[in-house]
């Protein structure tokens, strides 16, 4: 079954990438689709070790910016 995870971006405790959620952290795959909120509308791109690729450019991830996966 698909479903979506929404959190905020963060680091762990070890300095990999991960989505906080309400009951914890899930580390966050590079490759992985993501949508991120930049406060009114959702973008989309490929996550690369906090990075967001799309459209050819790579913008840094923000700590705390939302962010939706389907997570399968």
């Amino acid at each position: 079954m698909n479903y979506h995870v929404e959190g905020t971006f963060s680091w762990d405790a070890n300095g990999f990438p991960a989505i906080r959620l309400e009951n914890g952290t899930m580390p966050l795959a590079d490759g992985k689709e993501i949508r991120v909120s930049n406060g009114e509308d959702w973008i989309s791109g490929i996550h690369i070790y906090g990075d967001l690729l799309r459209g050819g450019r790579t913008e840094m991830l923000q700590p705390g910016a939302r962010i939706r996966i389907l997570n399968k």
